[in-house]
């Protein structure tokens, strides 16, 4: 069978994945659906007819089309490879029907080989309990073996179903998270923001008012050479008060700078 994976190994979006998954559950499981539904159809009646050479032939046969089941699995695993971090739960979603629909399949084969080699053992011991020193449970043994061995990769196969089904669990939980993060970052930005403004503001507001302070003082150094009772400027009535006053100004004007 045409392998559905592209050559492409580098990561995509799910929208460049989505033909290969459409020729996937649209051709390819549909196919093997109607197969096994004719396959169970023949081994029924080969059942009924008790004609265990055919049934030997048959399963035998069929373990290729199982093994090309179990292959899908993996190129659908191959394929979540190539998915984009961001689209791997739409991934698994999407893949999840078609997983269980294989593994259903996988089981189908499986009871049908289980019923046939229970016929098929039955009539080799039959066959082989006929003849001189044979061992009548050594078929009853093998029959056993091989019940236990398929019962045991029906146990995988579906341990395989529930850890996928986790992982989805997971995935979600996982975003939850990141959108609880995303919206506490984007809070502490706008905090920022309003710390910087704030910070900005106080200092334009700083420097006018130390600008307004220099100035002052320019005022008041000029006011201060124009002031009567400076030598040459006035009687000696107007330099006395003068020097009084001046010397209160001069006293606020250092208490406040």
């Amino acid at each position: 069978m045409a392998n559905i994976i592209p050559s492409n190994s580098s990561k995509q979006p799910m929208k460049v994945l989505e033909v290969p998954l459409n020729k996937f559950s649209d051709e390819v499981v549909p196919h093997h659906q109607n197969v096994f539904e004719q396959y169970k159809g023949g081994i029924q009646k080969l059942v009924a007819l008790n004609n265990t050479k055919q049934l030997k032939k048959e399963i035998k046969e069929k373990k290729r089309t199982v093994k090309q089941l179990r292959d899908l699995m993996y190129e659908l695993d191959t394929l979540r490879t190539q998915v984009e971090d961001e689209d791997l739960d739409k991934f698994d979603i999407k893949t999840l029907s078609l997983r269980k629909i294989i593994i259903n399949l996988i089981n189908g084969y499986t009871e049908l080989e289980k019923s046939a080699e229970k016929l098929i053992q039955a009539e080799e011991i039959k066959i082989t309990s006929e003849k001189e020193n044979c061992n009548p449970f050594e078929g009853a043994s093998q029959l056993q073996l091989q019940e236990n061995l398929n019962d045991l990769k029906l146990k995988q196969h579906r341990e395989q179903l529930a850890r996928v089904e986790n992982i989805n669990k997971d995935v979600e939980d996982l975003h939850e998270i990141y959108r609880d993060l995303h919206g506490m970052v984007e809070t502490q930005a706008t905090h920022v923001d309003q710390v910087e403004e704030s910070v900005e503001s106080t200092q334009k507001n700083v420097e006018g008012g130390l600008k307004h302070l220099v100035n002052a003082h320019k005022r008041f150094s000029g006011w201060h050479a124009w002031w009567p009772g400076r030598p040459g400027g006035g009687t000696q009535s107007r330099r006395s008060s003068g020097d009084r006053l001046r010397h209160r100004w001069i006293h606020w004007w250092e208490a406040i700078w």
